[in-house]
């Protein structure tokens, strides 16, 4: 399984976007990437603000969310782990 981080800072998930980061992780997790709540919702974010939306509901096709919040992660370097 491959672990993503989000590449810009990062900070607690709020209590109201619990559920949506649980579905973004759970979709990643099909795509066979693991990624900590604080990456995902951070990273969803930055997607969001890119949309120009606060917030953008967490879509049912598993490629749609990877591709969407791709460009805002990065692989963690094997040193790291």
């Amino acid at each position: 399984m491959k672990l993503l981080v989000y590449t810009g800072p990062r900070g607690p998930v709020p209590e109201n976007r619990m559920e949506f980061v649980r579905k973004i992780r759970q979709a990643l997790s099909m795509r066979d990437c693991a990624i900590a709540p604080e990456d995902a919702h951070a990273a969803w974010s930055a997607y969001s603000a890119s949309a120009g939306w606060p917030w953008v509901r967490v879509p049912e096709d598993t490629y749609e969310v990877l591709s969407r919040i791709r460009p805002h992660l990065r692989p963690e370097p094997a040193a790291s782990r």
